[in-house]
């Protein structure tokens, strides 16, 4: 059966896949796929009322259409930025290994002073503190933790 990620209209809930080259390393494109698909599966399921969008994120952001997401490209931080502000108040989750440079660390800084957002790390290179500068601190979720990440998302306010 062909999982739905929703049509684009009026998701309740954003997953957002890092497409960079660095998620290509040691299987973590994999696993980020893996986590994106079990997050939107337990979003279906347990909270039938709201609806799920997937995307992954590089140049720009568009929809993950249950596929694989490619070899890797270089982040176009604006465009994440830009599609997080079209998509005020909507819950987003980043799955991401963390590894930006300084300069998409800058441009992503915006970030940080939005409540509905979280990260899942991935990989065991995962940039931890990065991912806190960008996201915010008690907003970045273990691979292990996806699961409550999404609740605590969803069952917040």
């Amino acid at each position: 059966m062909k999982q739905s990620y929703g049509d684009g209209m009026e998701e309740d809930c954003l997953i957002i896949l890092d497409g960079s080259g660095s998620m290509n390393e040691e299987g973590k494109r994999t696993a980020g796929e893996y986590l994106l698909r079990a997050m939107a599966g337990f979003i279906r399921d347990y909270f039938p009322g709201v609806r799920c969008g997937a995307y992954t994120w590089g140049e720009s952001v568009a929809h993950y259409g249950d596929k694989s997401v490619g070899d890797g490209v270089k982040l176009n931080a604006g465009a994440l930025t830009t599609f997080v502000a079209e998509h005020p108040d909507t819950p987003i989750i980043l799955v991401s290994d963390g590894n930006f440079s300084v300069h998409e660390c800058k441009a992503l800084s915006s970030l940080s002073g939005i409540e509905c957002i979280r990260a899942v790390m991935v990989g065991a290179d995962a940039n931890c503190p990065r991912l806190q500068k960008i996201i915010g601190r008690g907003r970045i979720f273990e691979s292990v933790d996806a699961i409550e990440c999404v609740r605590h998302l969803l069952m917040r306010g």
